[in-house]
């Protein structure tokens, strides 16, 4: 049975068989017909939920159905994230947490909570797959290392790589082009029916591809590229056995680096956000590559006051014939997920927040600027346009920013090791994985 159904949701239907909620595990059952709270459970969770937190004064967020905010007397502001069966409690004063902790406790039937505060002594929590832990100098550690772990042994388990994987320090942007994963040099060539991948062969790109999107998107951005490429192959008219060996050899580098994770430098806590000027800035680019792939590649990283996050990496829907074009489509997206974050923030805390991008290509950014004017624009998208009409209006600002220390560039094209480690540091990763000792991890 789905976890919600859990005290008042517990089916009625069971309870009258004698099935006790704590005896649920001994207990198998054949559904012949539709039950409630069976199919329903997630919705019905959801709305129990958000009754008891709008019954404490919360307020639901109209960007994020997930979250839910609440200003308390003393200027600070109650965060409330609920995925699934598991609720995040965030503010910076303890009091708050626990007096909430508190009330959930006693209208659910809830597990104790786990404090951050207090994961350095007492090890790290885990919440939606991945580690959390504060140091002795009060860094912030967000790790998928025990996730990537286990998923790599389901991975050996199902067959889908070997049981011994390639040492992989650095990813062979050679291995990772259209040409080569499709077997030809032409982009729009057929595949020849021989080489391509055969049902089981696909199950297991999509199960590989489905395990390690979690983690890449979740903290892993630097792998988003490499999953995004593979993800070309899922489909039965693009699939050859030279996807799996790019699995393999992705995950090679996934059991190297295992232990990279984001780390937040410490911060005095705000007492409220109304004082303080929030910095909310992305960092977008595009890769046209090489001339047969007609559809251009781009990745962004989101960041409030210099912490990363959020990252995102697609091919683009729209054929460019330059990479003016590339970037400006780029920068366009980007400023449609950074105005989202900014009306969300300013809902939750109604903070003062600046807002400013940053890319490489200096000729769309100055698209993007509006140097000029916005007469001479028919040959641009809506989208476009929107961005130019942001800058105008002085909601948004777009800066050059050097190739070099664009963190963005890492999502766009798979990259030496060399610049892969330059680029790093400032997205706000590190390699030394040290978990607080008393942790099971």
């Amino acid at each position: 049975m789905p976890s919600q159904l859990r005290g008042k949701l517990f089916p009625k239907c069971l309870a009258d068989l004698g099935v006790e909620e704590k005896d649920r595990a001994k207990f198998v059952a054949l559904v012949l017909t539709s039950m409630y709270g069976l199919e329903e459970a997630p919705k019905a969770w959801r709305l129990t939920i958000a009754k008891f937190l709008i019954r404490l004064g919360f307020k639901e967020s109209t960007y994020d159905e997930a979250l839910f905010f609440k200003a308390e007397d003393d200027g600070s502001v109650t965060v409330v994230v609920v995925y699934v069966d598991d609720n995040g409690i965030f503010n910076f004063h303890r009091k708050h947490v626990e007096r909430y902790c508190r009330l959930f406790a006693e209208e659910f039937n809830c597990t104790p909570p786990e404090y951050l505060s207090e994961t350095a002594t007492k090890g790290p929590i885990e919440f939606l797959a991945n580690l959390i832990w504060l140091d002795s100098e009060k860094s912030l550690h967000i790790s998928s290392h025990l996730y990537l772990q286990k998923s790599l042994k389901k991975l050996q388990d199902k067959g889908v790589i070997p049981a011994v994987l390639p040492e992989v320090k650095s990813l062979n942007k050679d291995l990772f082009v259209l040409p080569w994963l499709r077997g030809t040099f032409d982009e729009f060539a057929e595949v020849d029916d021989s080489l391509r991948l055969d049902a089981a062969g696909l199950k297991a790109l999509r199960s590989g591809v489905n395990t390690l999107s979690y983690a890449a998107h979740a903290t892993r951005f630097d792998l988003l590229c490499a999953v995004n490429i593979l993800a070309q192959g899922q489909s039965e008219k693009t699939g050859t056995p030279r996807f799996l060996e790019a699995l393999v050899h992705l995950c090679g580098y996934v059991q190297a680096t295992v232990g990279r994770h984001l780390r937040y430098p410490a911060r005095e806590p705000w007492s409220n956000f109304r004082s303080h000027v929030i910095r909310l800035h992305a960092e977008f680019d595009a890769n046209l590559g090489s001339p047969g792939n007609s559809y251009a590649r781009e990745g962004r990283l989101l960041y409030v006051d210099n912490a990363v996050f959020g990252g995102k990496c697609s091919k683009q829907k729209t054929i460019s014939t330059g990479t003016t074009e590339a970037e400006i489509t780029s920068c366009s997206r980007c400023s449609k997920d950074l105005m989202g974050s900014s009306n969300l923030l300013e809902e939750v805390a109604d903070p003062c927040v600046e807002r400013f991008m940053e890319g490489d290509n200096r000729a769309s950014n100055m698209l993007a600027r509006n140097s000029c004017s916005m007469r001479n624009m028919r040959h641009l998208t809506l989208a476009q346009s929107s961005v130019r009409q942001l800058t105008k209006d002085g909601l948004l600002q777009v800066y050059d920013k050097s190739t070099t220390e664009l963190g963005a560039d890492a999502l766009t094209k798979i990259l030496g090791e060399q610049k892969l480690q330059t680029l790093l540091p400032g997205i706000g990763f590190t390699d030394q994985l040290v978990v607080p000792r008393s942790s099971a991890a």
